[in-house]
Protein backbone atom coordinates (compact mmCIF):
# COMPACT_ATOMS: atom_id res chain seq x y z
CA UNK A 1 0.00 0.00 0.00
CA UNK A 2 3.16 2.27 -0.52
CA UNK A 3 1.48 3.17 -3.79
CA UNK A 4 -1.32 4.87 -2.17
CA UNK A 5 0.94 6.34 0.62
CA UNK A 6 2.05 8.47 -2.64
CA UNK A 7 -1.58 9.91 -3.80
CA UNK A 8 -3.32 13.20 -2.39
CA UNK A 9 -5.94 12.79 0.06
CA UNK A 10 -7.77 14.61 2.95
CA UNK A 11 -5.24 15.60 5.74
CA UNK A 12 -2.10 15.40 3.51
CA UNK A 13 -0.81 18.16 1.05
CA UNK A 14 0.51 16.08 -1.30
CA UNK A 15 0.73 17.27 -4.98
CA UNK A 16 -0.72 14.84 -7.69
CA UNK A 17 2.10 12.78 -9.06
CA UNK A 18 1.13 10.26 -11.84
CA UNK A 19 3.82 7.41 -11.07
CA UNK A 20 2.13 7.15 -8.21
CA UNK A 21 -1.08 6.40 -9.59
CA UNK A 22 0.78 4.40 -12.03
CA UNK A 23 2.30 2.31 -9.46
CA UNK A 24 -1.17 1.62 -7.65
CA UNK A 25 -2.87 1.05 -11.17
CA UNK A 26 -0.07 -1.86 -11.15
CA UNK A 27 -0.75 -3.59 -7.79
CA UNK A 28 -4.24 -3.87 -8.46
CA UNK A 29 -4.02 -4.65 -12.09
CA UNK A 30 -7.16 -2.40 -13.21
CA UNK A 31 -6.95 0.94 -15.20
CA UNK A 32 -9.24 3.43 -15.77
CA UNK A 33 -11.03 4.16 -18.63
CA UNK A 34 -12.74 6.86 -18.42
CA UNK A 35 -15.91 5.50 -17.18
CA UNK A 36 -14.89 2.31 -15.25
CA UNK A 37 -12.35 0.58 -14.11
CA UNK A 38 -10.89 -2.16 -16.45
CA UNK A 39 -9.05 -4.77 -15.00
CA UNK A 40 -6.33 -6.89 -16.53
CA UNK A 41 -6.47 -9.94 -14.53
CA UNK A 42 -9.57 -12.13 -13.75
CA UNK A 43 -9.64 -15.11 -12.47
CA UNK A 44 -12.13 -17.43 -14.06
CA UNK A 45 -14.98 -18.90 -12.63
CA UNK A 46 -18.67 -20.10 -14.19
CA UNK A 47 -20.70 -18.44 -11.32
CA UNK A 48 -20.59 -14.85 -9.47
CA UNK A 49 -17.82 -14.92 -6.47
CA UNK A 50 -19.10 -14.19 -3.29
CA UNK A 51 -16.48 -14.36 -0.58
CA UNK A 52 -12.69 -14.80 -0.75
CA UNK A 53 -9.86 -15.23 1.62
CA UNK A 54 -6.24 -14.66 1.19
CA UNK A 55 -3.81 -17.11 3.30
CA UNK A 56 -1.99 -15.79 5.85
CA UNK A 57 1.23 -16.37 3.82
CA UNK A 58 0.12 -14.54 0.88
CA UNK A 59 0.32 -17.52 -1.33
CA UNK A 60 -3.09 -18.79 -1.62
CA UNK A 61 -6.58 -17.29 -2.75
CA UNK A 62 -9.02 -19.07 -1.79
CA UNK A 63 -12.95 -18.26 -3.63
CA UNK A 64 -15.87 -19.27 -3.50
CA UNK A 65 -19.18 -19.16 -5.92
CA UNK A 66 -22.36 -18.76 -5.77
CA UNK A 67 -23.04 -22.36 -6.49
CA UNK A 68 -20.85 -23.12 -3.14
CA UNK A 69 -18.08 -24.22 -5.23
CA UNK A 70 -14.00 -23.60 -3.74
CA UNK A 71 -11.24 -22.57 -5.87
CA UNK A 72 -7.54 -22.79 -4.13
CA UNK A 73 -5.56 -19.88 -6.48
CA UNK A 74 -1.43 -19.61 -6.28
CA UNK A 75 -0.95 -16.25 -5.62
CA UNK A 76 0.72 -14.39 -8.70
CA UNK A 77 0.31 -16.48 -11.53
CA UNK A 78 -3.26 -16.82 -11.29
CA UNK A 79 -3.57 -20.80 -11.83
CA UNK A 80 -5.96 -23.52 -9.79
CA UNK A 81 -4.44 -25.92 -7.56
CA UNK A 82 -7.64 -27.14 -6.15
CA UNK A 83 -10.75 -27.33 -7.06
CA UNK A 84 -13.93 -28.03 -4.25
CA UNK A 85 -17.46 -28.79 -5.55
CA UNK A 86 -20.46 -29.63 -3.17
CA UNK A 87 -22.15 -32.77 -3.33
CA UNK A 88 -25.85 -32.45 -3.99
CA UNK A 89 -27.83 -35.38 -2.67
CA UNK A 90 -31.42 -35.82 -2.97
CA UNK A 91 -34.15 -37.74 -0.26
CA UNK A 92 -35.22 -40.87 -1.82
Amino acid sequence: LVAMAGLPGEGNDRPYVAEAEYALSEVLHAYDTGDFMDYDRTLPHDLTVYDEKLSDDGKYLVTKDSGHNIYVWESGIERIEHSLYPVHCREI
